[in-house]
């Protein structure tokens, strides 16, 4: 399958206009230059797409009929290219589908793939400050990055996965969140493919605020051995 190169495609529209990610990204002057066609997962049905048009799509639903009623949209508006934001976390689909962002994610991406030809952008944890981030180590993205990515994208192909982040340890809270963290994934570990078990114990370590529970420390971990 030949790269496809996406300098000159005409108008540049962007789905996803209510997520976090691109309402920070939105203030900037220059993004809005950029991708001035910023609409919702719900106003798909009623835009007019033109076949010379590059959709980025920031849009998730964690059905899985709606991500693919979506793409399935922009497959029948033929537009020129897609490129569709996933996410670093999906790699835990290796190991299992108990979590449902991931998998849907996965399931998303792979049928952008095989339907539109897609790109597949793999996006880490977005933060501002690296305060944000969770204790420990995670693949991350500055929101700074982010944007440089939409203002000048590289080639891309439906080959091969954009990986948009790298591994950032950050310091713990205290002695005893870092002590917690590491008996949390020990457990974790024992656990199999079957992590969801530990959702009683994610839902307190989430009233805490300490995010690296659930998927994200399985995705943490193996991003850690896929690296090292």
């Amino acid at each position: 399958m030949m790269e496809l190169n996406y300098d000159n495609v005409g108008r540049e529209i962007l789905i996803g206009c209510n997520s976090l990610i691109w309402q920070s990204l939105s203030r900037r002057p220059d993004i809005r230059n950029a991708i001035p066609h910023a609409i919702g997962h719900k106003d798909v049905k009623s835009f007019t797409f033109e076949p010379s048009d590059r959709v980025w799509i920031l849009s998730y639903s964690r059905i899985s009929a709606e991500n693919f009623l979506l793409l399935g949209l922009l497959k029948s508006a033929r537009v020129r290219q897609v490129v569709y934001f996933s996410s670093a976390a999906t790699n835990v689909t290796r190991v299992t589908r108990c979590y449902r962002y991931p998998s849907a994610k996965t399931e998303a991406a792979n049928y952008a793939k095989e339907q539109l030809n897609a790109a597949v952008v793999l996006l880490g944890l977005v933060y501002s400050e690296r305060s944000e981030l969770p204790g420990g180590k995670c693949a991350a993205v500055s929101i700074d990055d982010v944007a440089a990515f939409l203002l000048a994208p590289p080639i891309m192909s439906s080959k091969h996965d954009i990986r948009l982040f790298c591994i950032i340890e950050t310091p713990f809270g205290s002695i005893l969140e870092k002590t917690l963290h590491a008996a949390y994934s020990n457990i974790q570990r024992l656990t199999g493919r079957f992590p969801c078990i530990l959702r009683p114990v994610d839902l307190i370590l989430r009233m805490i605020g300490w995010r690296w529970y659930g998927y994200q420390n399985l995705s943490s971990r193996l991003w850690n051995l896929t690296t090292s």
